[in-house]
């Protein structure tokens, strides 16, 4: 799917999005006429490799940021956050990320959940920690507003994002 490596420390540390899940789900009875709200949210696992030769490597304190995004003109990019109408989307840019690109107001909190067994906060040489992430409906940050006409074409969007921009998390 997506891969990052980098150095931290001298240590030497690969990222590796194996698995992610978009849902979107479209709400017209909790909108004005002619407004829809689109429930948006996404989960996923992130491995952190040590790729240190003959060195346990700390893994405490990283982690992984993960953005959803799509080419220019999609329909997930053409809704509003809120009543006054503020974009929901916003330019993204990375590595192999086209220009022109956009994504929408998500945070999803990426967790440790093990995977590894020299203490909690090491990764053996060769192996990796599991990070697990999980951007769920938050009326803060997952419910959109689309034109109800456009609504379903924007959940269909949201579901299948062009792309997934993995960085470490700073």
């Amino acid at each position: 799917m997506s891969s990052r490596s980098f150095t931290e420390d001298g240590f030497s540390y690969r990222l590796d999005l194996v698995r992610v899940t978009a849902s979107a789900r479209v709400d017209v009875t909790h909108s004005r006429p002619g407004e829809a709200l689109v429930d948006y949210g996404f989960s996923g696992t992130v491995r952190l490799h040590n790729l240190t030769p003959n060195r346990v490597a700390p893994g405490f304190g990283l982690g992984a940021d993960v953005t959803p995004y799509w080419n220019e003109g999609a329909p997930a990019c053409r809704g509003d956050r809120d009543e006054l109408l503020t974009p929901a989307a916003f330019p993204v840019e990375g590595e192999g990320v086209p220009e022109g690109a956009c994504t929408v107001v998500t945070d999803p909190v990426w967790t440790r959940q093990g995977g590894w067994t020299i203490g909690d906060d090491d990764i053996p040489e060769g192996g990796f920690a599991v990070l697990r992430g999980d951007r769920g409906s938050d009326p803060q940050d997952g419910t959109l507003i689309f034109p109800e006409d456009q609504a379903d074409a924007a959940a269909e969007s949201l579901r299948h994002p062009d792309g997934w921009l993995l960085e470490r998390d700073s």
